[in-house]
């Protein structure tokens, strides 16, 4: 069954025309990089954009854009980070023919297709294992304590396929669904090659640069240690980047350690004529070395345009965790581990905040009372995603009121930022 069992789109323009009703808006104020759409012959502006890893809460993210492409604004550069890194990749691919396109209104439509939690594809196990150590939906927890022998074998078979293969997960699912949407919203295959042919019209579009990074999906190398930039740091992998499928990036990108299993290099690399690395090299997350990519197109002195970064993430409640057995160790960890950078935004750097689209993903529910939709919350009802949509689309129209790229620039951008 759809997930967007309404015309979301139709709904955040009705919000649009309102604010450009009320408001003088113009996209000269948000970028200098402004062009007439050869289609409509309207005057838009260009945007870099960043999107951390937030699972379920991206539909916030993608109203927010939705916003900002009715109001007249059009992506240039982008990146994101695990769930963040899969929405970069679709926009990417909805855009590899027409820099100029609206591309959430047909990402909107195939995402609102997927039952995201058909995703967990490890069986009956790995299910036990989400509901309890990562979903948790409110369910108490003498429900899913681990007393009956029946709970007791879950967790015993889930330790048993961890220790395999470093994820209860296998994700072929994700990977046949990815692969499906990319070729369609591509029109055909979705390589590195159709990466640099959306470089390509974008920088002819923008009179940019044409071998600058215009999408950049963040992973993490185990193996090594350290952080990846894809498709940038192929090369230090492979031998022939063309043929590189994104999908098996963004795989990497999202692979949660111990829910999915992690990615090896052989799995994406073509063959192993193309190696230029071990073969069993293993990428996970992204999230643990870079959850928030929002510096990552940054240059020294004055940009062009803006890098916008769009944040789904909770304010800080003060109140401590309480931590009473493994189940509630683990969801501590989880929790942390992926908001905790992500907060750090929202309260140690204003120059991130001034370019920030920041959304409060608590939703008020048919009964008057609110929900705070978590990253793995994937049972939310039709209408609770509709609210989570719109509030992000809400958010980005407050964001365009206020902000200010000359005003931004001067106060931050000056000839002698290093950053």
């Amino acid at each position: 069954m759809s997930e967007f069992p309404f015309d979301v789109v139709g709904e955040v323009r009705s919000e649009v025309d309102a604010f450009l009703s009320r408001v003088d808006f113009d996209v000269a104020r948000i970028t200098d990089i402004t062009r007439k759409d050869p289609d409509s012959g309207k005057t838009v502006g260009f945007v870099d954009l960043a999107m951390p890893g937030v699972g379920i809460r991206s539909i916030a993210i993608l109203g927010a854009v939705c916003a900002m492409e009715l109001a007249g604004l059009r992506l240039r550069k982008i990146a994101g980070t695990s769930g963040g890194g899969i929405s970069a990749a679709l926009f990417c691919a909805a855009g590899v023919h027409n820099p100029f396109s609206i591309r959430t209104e047909c990402v909107a439509e195939m995402l609102g297709a997927i039952d995201f939690q058909n995703l967990v594809d490890g069986g009956e196990d790995s299910e036990y294992l989400y509901d309890v150590v990562i979903a948790s939906r409110g369910k108490d927890k003498e429900a899913f304590g681990a007393t009956s022998l029946v709970q007791l074998l879950a967790f015993v078979r889930n330790a048993d396929v961890l220790a395999k293969t470093f994820g209860v997960n296998p994700g072929d699912r994700f990977h046949e669904t990815m692969d499906t949407m990319f070729t369609q919203l591509a029109d055909g295959p979705f390589t590195v090659t159709e990466v640099r042919q959306y470089g390509a019209g974008v920088a002819q579009a923008t009179e940019s640069p044409e071998d600058e990074d215009y999408l950049i999906v963040i992973a993490t190398d185990l193996t090594h240690g350290q952080r990846v930039v894809f498709p940038r740091d192929l090369s230090k992998y492979v031998s022939d980047l063309s043929r590189i499928g994104i999908v098996g990036l963004v795989r990497a990108s999202m692979s949660i350690p111990y829910i999915f299993q992690p990615v090896r290099l052989r799995e994406f690399c073509g063959d192993n004529t193309n190696l230029r690395d071990d073969g069993d090299v293993l990428f996970v997350d992204g999230g643990l070395t870079a959850n928030f990519p929002l510096t990552i197109f940054d240059v020294v002195g004055r940009p062009r345009c803006p890098t916008i970064g769009i944040l789904p993430a909770d304010q800080p409640s003060g109140e401590p965790a309480e931590i009473a057995d493994i189940l509630d160790f683990s969801r501590s960890v989880v929790s942390t581990a992926s908001t905790y950078w992500d907060r750090t935004y929202i309260e140690d750097d204003i120059h991130s905040c001034e370019r920030m689209i920041s959304v409060d993903p608590t939703i008020e529910l048919d009964d008057g009372t609110t929900r705070t939709v978590g990253p793995w919350d994937f049972n939310l009802t039709p209408e609770e995603r509709l609210e989570l949509f719109l509030k992000g689309a809400r958010a980005a129209l407050n964001f365009l009121e206020r902000f200010d790229f000359e005003d931004y620039t001067r106060r931050y951008r000056g000839t002698n930022d290093s950053t």
